[in-house]
């Protein structure tokens, strides 16, 4: 790393200043010692110091990635809807709550495809916004093209599980449409839909709920990458271990980010409308004031979670050190 890469360090409230030899020596010899709780006002006060320090990059590089996504969502699924012609049914039962089965196939399609896109790309923005944190954290200021060549290898380690999400969500996908399509089938009733969308509804709120608590236990897995050069398996292992006794702070912390993300939307999105109601353009599905109102909405939607993108990654690299800080070597 050459002088000029060199920045000056993060001062950090309440940081344990460990050594990264300590902090990640394998294996663990001796019983760590009781961890403090994360504390709400240190945690987030050390990762807006880290954003106020490195805002530029790093919301750079979640807009960018934000943009592309949007894009790539909004193409699949305008190009995808367009193939589909008409409703679908199952005996005397149509399916105008979901589009018909032919459009959820297709959008059981158009969202693989975009996960599959898109998983690779917000993955190693991610990756590059953990580098840079941890350059805070430990003394040395990275540029983007650092940050993302840096990130390169790790990302490697996560094709397969690029796969297996891509895969997993397409069977998820079809194997609500085929519990639906298979029960009517069978009792080939309009008054068993309404059961039949209830058991997906159940099967998606526990999905939901196990997400929620996978994000919990594997938020540090791509600071764990970051700094051990663990494969992928055992930075799911490290974060799986590392975040013990932290759930329920952690989830709170993510829980704070999306509400106010939520808010910030909805403040953005009032704003936005307001501007064009002034311009006194009627709403229409095509033309040029249709398309400015995607842009700006598009971009607006880009800007908020571009800035969430970066705060969680940056909370990531923060509760890492935090908790590695109190395991011995």
């Amino acid at each position: 790393m050459s002088a000029e890469d060199l920045g000056s360090h993060t001062e950090l409230t309440n940081y344990p200043q460990v050594s990264l030899e300590a902090q990640t020596g394998y294996p663990f010899s001796t019983v760590a010692p009781p961890k403090p709780s994360l504390t709400f006002s240190v945690t987030f006060s050390n990762v807006f110091q880290i954003l106020k320090t490195r805002f530029g990059p790093m919301f750079v590089l979640g807009l960018c990635t934000q943009l592309v996504y949007a894009v790539v969502r909004n193409l699949l699924t305008s190009g995808s809807y367009s193939v589909v012609s008409q409703w679908t049914s199952v005996g005397s039962v149509s399916f105008p709550a979901v589009g018909g089965t032919g459009m959820w196939i297709t959008s059981t399609a158009t969202m693989a495809v975009t996960m599959f896109i898109m998983l690779p790309v917000t993955w190693w923005a991610s990756l590059a916004m953990c580098v840079m944190a941890e350059g805070e954290l430990s003394g040395r200021r990275l540029t983007i093209g650092q940050a993302l060549r840096t990130s390169l290898t790790p990302l490697g380690s996560l094709v397969p599980f690029i796969v297996l999400f891509v895969v997993g969500g397409a069977v998820v996908g079809m194997g609500s449409l085929w519990l639906v399509v298979g029960f009517l089938s069978s009792h080939d009733s309009a008054a068993m839909l309404g059961f039949a969308v209830l058991i997906v509804f159940v099967t998606w709120v526990v999905g939901l709920v196990g997400l929620l608590w996978l994000s919990v236990k594997l938020l540090i897995t791509f600071p764990a990458m970051v700094v051990e050069h663990v494969p992928t398996r055992r930075a799911l292992s490290r974060s799986w271990r590392i975040t013990q006794g932290s759930g329920w702070s952690i989830f709170a912390m993510l829980i704070v980010i999306n509400i106010v993300s939520v808010i910030a939307s909805y403040i953005v999105t009032l704003i936005a409308s307001a501007i064009f109601s002034l311009s006194g353009s009627p709403v229409t599905t095509s033309g040029v004031t249709w398309w400015a109102r995607l842009g700006v909405s598009l971009v607006l939607s880009a800007v908020i979670s571009g800035i969430v993108m970066a705060v969680t990654s940056i909370l990531s690299q923060v509760v890492y050190r935090d908790r590695v800080g109190y395991l011995p070597a």
